[in-house]
């Protein structure tokens, strides 16, 4: 048995006709139809902050201020910088002062409770 050409051997004529790519087409959509619609469901939910803020970080870096640089960080005149501190020290004696209740049921009630534990953890120190 001889072959005239090995590359008609090797090939092979199929015409996928539009009925067949229909039929893979509704295999699919059973297959995932159900996962594509929770997830076309959810979109709506989804926000684009944290995947602008991720972009943006990358474009405009990270700063780090001392407290100085950071009540100078406009190019503010001496004036401007006391008025600002002197804000800043009366926010902190405000938000420390008058909690000693809640303080101290958060120490008693933080101990049982690992969420409560958790968000003391990464609470900002002021």
């Amino acid at each position: 048995m001889e072959h005239a050409n090995t590359a008609d051997w090797f090939s092979l004529n199929i015409a996928i006709g539009p009925g067949w790519l229909l039929a893979g087409l509704g295999i699919v959509v059973l297959l995932r139809g159900r996962r594509w619609y929770g997830w076309l469901r959810g979109l709506p939910a989804v926000s684009p902050t944290p995947v602008v803020a991720r972009a943006l970080s990358r474009v405009l870096g990270t700063h780090d201020y001392d407290y100085d640089a950071f009540l100078r960080a406009d190019g503010a005149d001496e004036r401007w910088v006391e008025q600002r501190d002197a804000g800043f020290r009366r926010l902190t004696e405000r938000l420390a002062s008058g909690r000693e209740a809640s303080r101290a049921l958060a120490a008693e009630v933080s101990e049982g409770m690992s969420d409560l534990r958790f968000a003391d953890a990464n609470r900002v120190p002021f």
